[in-house]
């Protein structure tokens, strides 16, 4: 609790006190950010998820019931197992969305990669000993554009085999 004493004697308008500002560390940044990356993210994916099951064709559906399937198996052998050929594009995409997005951390201070390629690349003068190296953060930062690039070949590979191995059996529309 902030006293009256404290309040007046503070210059800058926020905190108003030392007791009133909230200290994070790294770990209470990485919950807040997971917390609210995936929120965002899998509000897109139930969204993704949501398009692809509404995109199995209503005739198969009706086939199934008129087997005499209960929609619990209807929608469990059918459409669930048809979806993943309508979703995986999407999901695909949000991966994607996720992996830039978690560059972006760093811009909270949580240590990530991007951080630390800034901190290790930034120009390093101490007083006794002057200049150590220049500016290698752009070496750093190229690392990294390597890095991302990487995860994305490997990611999109990935989804390539997972949608043949889904669609296996499934006709589409552009077949």
């Amino acid at each position: 609790m902030c006293s009256p004493e404290a309040i007046a004697a503070q210059t800058a308008a926020r905190p108003p006190c030392k007791e009133a500002n909230w200290f994070l560390g790294t770990p209470e940044y990485l919950i807040l950010a997971s917390v609210s990356l995936g929120s965002v993210y899998g509000a897109f994916a139930t969204n993704v998820i949501h398009g692809a099951l509404r995109m199995v064709p209503h005739g198969q559906l009706e086939a199934a019931r008129a087997y005499g399937m209960s929609a619990a198996r209807v929608l469990w052998r059918v459409q669930i197992r048809q979806m993943w050929v309508y979703a995986l594009p999407g999901l695909s995409n949000v991966w994607m969305l996720i992996v830039k997005a978690t560059s972006l951390l760093s811009l909270l201070q949580i240590a990530d990669i991007v951080l630390w390629a800034d901190r290790l690349g930034a120009p390093n003068f101490l007083p006794t000993v002057g200049l150590v190296h220049e500016d290698w953060r752009w070496r750093y930062y190229l690392v990294l554009f390597v890095f991302y690039i990487l995860v994305t070949l490997v990611s999109e590979k990935a989804f390539n085999a997972i949608m043949r191995r889904a669609g296996r059996g499934i006709l589409s529309e552009a077949q």
